[in-house]
């Protein structure tokens, strides 16, 4: 597996109930941890399958949390998903990344699993790597 892990990286753009240190009150930090992925590039038409897991600090899954999955480089979105009760998200391109310069782009820099946090939680996110094939 490889990985990259920014736990605690507040990436959230909505409004959050903000905890009182003052009263002991805290989010927790979550970890995202992401894996190389196998693509195949055939015919023009790229596909990989993305995975993800979310996990809490203590190792705990964080299921039906929302993971956003998108190239490193440029940042366009492959999609959004929802953890499984193993805080497992995954994400199949299926073949609908038809553009050469994406298919390139996303080969060379990469991909970025992210989590924007919660009420409970902070936001994480984390850098895979494709495997393309041919």
């Amino acid at each position: 597996m490889s990985q990259i892990q920014y736990p605690g990286a507040d990436t959230s753009d909505e409004p959050q109930k903000k905890r009182n240190p003052e009263l002991g009150e805290r989010r927790e930090a979550s970890y995202i941890e992401v894996e190389t992925v196998a693509g195949s590039a055939l015919q023009g038409k790229a596909r990989a399958k993305l995975r993800a897991t979310l996990t809490d600090e203590n190792n705990e899954p964080l299921k039906g949390q929302s993971i956003r999955f998108y190239v490193r480089t440029g940042g366009q979105t492959f999609g959004t998903v929802k953890t499984d009760r193993e805080g497992v998200a995954e994400w199949d391109t299926g073949q609908h990344i038809s553009d050469p310069q994406l298919m390139i782009t996303a080969a060379v820099s990469g991909y970025v699993a992210e989590y924007k946090g919660s009420a409970n939680y902070d936001g994480a996110k984390a850098i895979g790597s494709f495997n393309v094939t041919t």
